[in-house]
């Protein structure tokens, strides 16, 4: 015989279940409102500030539009004080009550580009070849001193002695590596017209040279001296010293010009003296050729004064009796070299910039002041790094509240060199990684690595992005010589952002 058998939960057992759940209940309550008020928090969300096209602080917040495109974003115009200065442009904060755990992230303004610089320098005696590039060159030699005369010809004075002829002329354009070390120039002097003799001497060669970095050396340009003119004098050989015709005076020959290696756009010119003369011009370079000279060289080497005519000119032949040793003696040689010294500019530095997390601001209204951007640099006249028209500014700090983060240092020259197209450095990117953001700020005639790209302009690029440097200032010279110089680029404006 069975018996029945009740299985199931003994009142005890179920009331001990019921507490359980109960208490778990009671637990959940304020987990679940918290959840329930953070969901629905209305303050939940952005503040952004930043400064808009025209340079102008701005900010934008939840529910105002368009958070990509600050010029369209509400201008601030809160008076506050920085760095003992009064500035009507800070933003401010307001921070939503009962709110806590914010993350700010902020960036100074970005540091300009400095500009390209141009400086032009002659040098008339030996240098050392600091700077590699385009030189323009040239060597003229001394003129030929001026012959004497003690005869007439047929009681003609007007055709006695002959002057001296000029010293050469000679242009040309190197390109010089940094395997020289130095360039030696030695001007020739100008000949004598009345130094024992009849006859004018020769004058002396200008020379320039170039010394290599072992030591050897090599001519690059030698222009001779004119030689002297003939003089006119009574025959030794006759008892009385009558004139005869065997002794009259002759013209003295122009010198000659070597121009070596590679040169460019080289020219070259002399002139010989008269013969037989008297109270004619003395012999000088061609006119056409001597201001093409100086016009090359944007420097006026071959100059013309009264009667003390141009560099390396003959000499005038003298009566031996009334000598005038202005005329007489040829004219000294001279040599110049010149070139265009350029500095491309580097471009700016990006700002300091900082994420972190603040579980509270310390008042209900925080001011923030927005660092601008720095301007890029203009286009300077010395290669010095003190012109203070090509270096790039600063940019400006950030302040939020008493948080400051840096901006970032204006650019500065590159490296000089000597009449060479040179792109200018390109500009740190912001450190505070967007789509708006560029992975790049091209300098002048800058690619991606800071070579040399024609395609693109000779100015350094604005910043994009936030905190980002400018681009520096390129150097371009044309196929006809034409030098372009360009600016450097503005830094960006700096940012703050706070979220919660």
């Amino acid at each position: 015989m069975h018996k029945n058998k009740k299985c199931g939960f003994s009142l005890a057992e179920a009331m001990i279940t019921i507490l359980i759940i109960g208490i778990l209940a009671l637990l959940s309550v304020p987990v679940a409102k918290k959840i329930v008020k953070k969901d629905s928090n209305p303050n939940k969300g952005t503040w952004m500030a930043t400064r808009n096209s025209n340079g102008e602080a701005v900010y934008w917040k939840k529910g105002m539009g368009n958070k990509d495109n600050p010029d369209k974003w509400t201008k601030c115009n809160t008076t506050c004080e920085i760095n003992g200065q009064a500035v009507n442009d800070c933003c401010v904060f307001e921070s939503p009550l009962n709110i806590r755990n914010f993350s700010l992230t902020a960036v100074g303004g970005g540091g300009g580009g400095a500009g390209a610089s141009t400086e032009s320098k002659a040098y008339t005696s030996d240098f050392r070849l600091d700077y590699p590039g385009y030189y323009r060159m040239v060597a003229v030699g001394g003129g030929g001193g001026g012959g004497l005369w003690n005869c007439d010809i047929d009681g003609d004075r007007h055709k006695a002695a002959g002057g001296g002829g000029t010293g050469a002329l000679a242009y040309a354009e190197y390109i010089l590596g940094d395997n020289i070390t130095k360039v030696t120039l030695s001007p020739g002097g100008g000949g004598c017209g009345n130094c024992g003799s009849y006859n004018g001497s020769s004058g002396g060669d200008s020379v320039i040279k170039v010394t290599y970095t072992n030591g050897s050396s090599s001519e690059l340009i030698r222009a001779t001296g004119g030689s002297g003119g003939g003089g006119r004098f009574p025959d030794k050989y006759t008892v009385w010293l009558t004139c005869n015709g065997s002794h009259n005076g002759y013209g003295g020959g122009g010198g000659t010009a070597y121009i070596y290696g590679e040169a460019k756009n080289s020219f070259a010119n002399s002139v010989g003296g008269c013969s037989q003369c008297k109270n004619t011009n003395p012999a000088m370079i061609d006119s056409s050729l001597s201001n093409k000279a100086n016009d090359n060289l944007q420097y006026n080497a071959i100059t013309r004064i009264g009667y003390i005519y141009q560099t390396g000119s003959g000499g005038q032949p003298q009566d031996h009796h009334h000598v005038d040793s202005e005329k007489i003696n040829g004219k000294s040689g001279v040599v110049v070299a010149t070139t265009n010294l350029f500095a491309a500019g580097y471009g700016g530095d990006a700002a300091d910039a900082g994420e972190e997390f603040v579980p509270k601001f310390d008042t209900g209204q925080v001011v923030v002041y927005i660092g601008k951007g720095g301007k890029g640099g203009q286009t300077g006249t010395t290669v010095k790094e003190e012109d203070a028209d090509a270096i790039g500014q600063d940019g400006g700090d950030t302040y939020v509240g008493s948080k400051i983060y840096s901006g970032g240092n204006g650019g500065s020259h590159k490296n000089i060199v000597a009449e060479t197209s040179t792109p200018g450095g390109n500009g740190s990117v912001s450190p505070i990684p967007s789509r708006t953001a560029p992975s790049v700020i091209y300098g002048g005639l800058s690619d991606k690595d800071g070579n040399l790209d024609t395609q693109r302009g000779v100015n350094g690029e604005k910043a994009g992005g936030y905190g980002a440097g400018g681009g520096g200032g390129g150097i371009l010279i044309d196929s006809c010589g034409n030098i372009e110089a360009g600016r450097g680029g503005d830094g960006a404006p700096g940012y703050v952002q706070i979220t919660w």
